[in-house]
């Protein structure tokens, strides 16, 4: 095919003649993907469909030329990278007339590259770097009659140079990339397939929770309370065996008795999810089991644990009172969000207060926190500087209501004690 005449006849590029031609069966049911003249070595093609894949053609120039002149080449190729929606599936494809080095650069060139790199300034590795582009070439195991795409007339010096690059967001999709032998394409380069498969999932967001609208308290819930804690006042079995009993009341009550929030749909739901954070070292880390183990550190090492300086101390023989109970459900503010088992303080306050106090003197002689109070939601919400860093962020918790009057109280009676014991000081 005469490239030049055909560019002459359409007043065109020798190269963008060529896409034309090239891709027609392509981008024939769409007006949209004619291809997009950029330089005498550069174009570029943006099939739109509901993903749109963009694949930016290039010829690089070779080895013999000056470092300024393939600088400038470079400069081009990300201009034209630059110009492209990067919610696109970018391919750049091409002659880069580069050998990379036998050898692996992380997240750019595997192991199954070939040859001694030529590669002027690295301005392929570089670039790929920069960008986070793979040369996918190397990272698929194929015979090395496979891996060369150009042959010399004579046959025999056999390169690799010619190269189809990803973006790393993408590289799932790439299964293989390898050069067809013995297919006559009228040139001393092979020609160079890659075999791709999108597959796009709907993302399946977990069901939304149905929280109960607690703006106004009926009657009829306060009511059927007390009814049915009636007979729950001796309390019989251990703090977990009550608090069961509790919250299954409160909850078939409420569903009974109790209106549901209108939910509300929201297109991206919040998420505290970070790919990477860093270690006490300042190392990134990615894995999640490692990553949970972090923030366990961090959160469990900023508790103090006021056991050993507390020894020696007499310990309190009184009981927990109904008054104490009553003070601190009247602490417990109004309009919180739930825990993980939707039970909030205003469907907690109609709770006779016998019941309450009844499990709470449990937990109080026993010294056994209930097994169901233990589990909390923990939000880190990013306060200042780098978000990688734990630090930066301030946890909060979603715990239990019911626990809450507990902690209350107990906190009160921490009041009590002296500053000087809670410091591990000598007495003043």
């Amino acid at each position: 095919m005469d490239w030049s005449n055909m560019a002459q006849q359409q007043n065109q590029n020798p190269c963008q003649a060529y896409v034309k031609s090239s891709f027609c069966t392509v981008s024939s049911y769409s007006l949209a993907c004619l291809p997009k003249y950029i330089s005498d070595r550069i174009m570029s093609i943006c099939i739109r469909r509901k993903l749109n894949v963009t694949i930016i053609q290039v010829y690089a120039l070779t080895a013999e030329a000056s470092e300024q002149k393939i600088e400038d080449f470079y400069a081009q190729v990300q201009s034209a990278l630059d110009r492209t929606s990067r919610k696109d599936i970018i391919y750049i494809v091409g002659d880069l007339n580069a050998k990379v080095r036998k050898g692996e650069e992380a997240g750019v060139v595997s192991r199954h590259s070939l040859g001694e790199r030529n590669d002027v300034k690295g301005c392929l590795v570089q670039f790929c770097q920069k960008n986070k582009f793979r040369i996918t070439n190397t990272f698929f195991t194929q015979p090395k009659e496979c891996l060369y795409t150009c042959i010399s007339p004579n046959g025999q010096h056999c390169n690799q140079i010619d190269y189809i690059l990803c973006h790393q967001k993408w590289k799932g999709y790439s299964f293989s990339t390898k050069t067809l032998q013995g297919v006559d394409c009228g040139s001393d380069h092979q020609l160079l397939l890659a075999k791709v498969r999108f597959r796009l999932n709907k993302i399946k967001c977990a069901a939304l929770q149905r929280t109960f609208n607690v703006s106004k308290i009926p009657t009829q819930y306060a009511v059927e309370t007390r009814n049915r804690f009636d007979l729950l006042r001796k309390g019989g079995g251990g703090p977990d065996e009550l608090w069961v009993v509790i919250k299954e009341t409160i909850t078939d009550i409420a569903q009974e008795d109790m209106p549901y929030k209108k939910p509300v749909h929201v297109k991206k739901p919040f998420s505290a999810h970070q790919a990477t954070i860093k270690d006490f070292d300042g190392n990134e880390i990615s894995d999640q089991q490692d990553i949970k183990k972090r923030w366990k550190e961090l959160y469990t090492g900023a508790s103090t644990d006021y056991s050993e300086k507390l020894k020696g101390q007499e310990e309190p023989e009184s009981d927990l009172l109904e008054s104490e109970v009553e003070w601190a459900l009247r602490q417990l503010p109004n309009n919180k969000a739930p825990s993980i088992n939707g039970i909030s303080a205003e469907l907690l306050k109609p709770v006779p207060r016998a019941t309450l106090t009844t499990l709470c003197q449990k937990i109080w002689r026993t010294c056994t926190w209930s097994k169901d109070w233990k589990r909390s939601v923990f939000i880190a919400l990013l306060k200042k500087g780098y978000s990688k860093d734990c630090v930066n962020y301030r946890m909060i918790a979603l715990i239990r209501h019911a626990s809450k009057v507990l902690l209350k109280i107990i906190q009160k009676c921490l009041g009590n004690i002296p500053s000087w014991i809670l410091q591990g000081q000598r007495d003043p």
